[in-house]
């Protein structure tokens, strides 16, 4: 377990919605999610998919892919999810041309993760987020 795993009872209610389009990613992320002591509330692997898990289980948090499957797009969702639902996001992604990364950056996100992810790497990125999103 990393030295950043969560504690007491400001994370006792606090739950990650995975969106990630390569199975064995998402439950490898699971794993890690679930190892720090967050909540996973589910996974998904298209756009479609992600908004219905949102809606029914209201995650604090999504850690989302930018490539979805089907040839989704990641960062259209994070607007959707940021502007309809007020559910922010850390992005995952293999790699990040500019254009991109200005188009990831403009739907705000709390976090970019690099794939792959070590867990230390996740529990850093979900620890600095959740101190961003924590009321004062």
């Amino acid at each position: 377990m990393s030295d950043l795993a969560p504690a007491g009872p400001a994370f006792a209610n606090v739950s990650i919605l995975i969106v990630e389009d390569e199975q064995l990613v998402a439950l490898y992320l699971e794993d890690i999610v679930d190892g720090l002591g967050y909540h996973c509330c589910g996974t998904a692997a298209t756009a479609e998919e992600a908004i219905s898990a949102a809606e029914s289980q209201r995650p604090t948090l999504v850690l989302l892919d930018i490539n979805l499957l089907g040839g989704g797009d990641g960062i259209a969702l994070a607007h959707e999810l940021r502007e309809r639902l007020e559910i922010p996001v850390i992005f995952l992604s293999g790699a990040m041309d500019s254009h991109t990364r200005l188009r990831a950056e403009a739907a705000r996100p709390v976090g970019f993760l690099s794939k792959p992810c070590m867990t230390d790497d996740v529990a850093h990125a979900l620890h600095t987020a959740l101190d961003i999103l924590r009321p004062a």
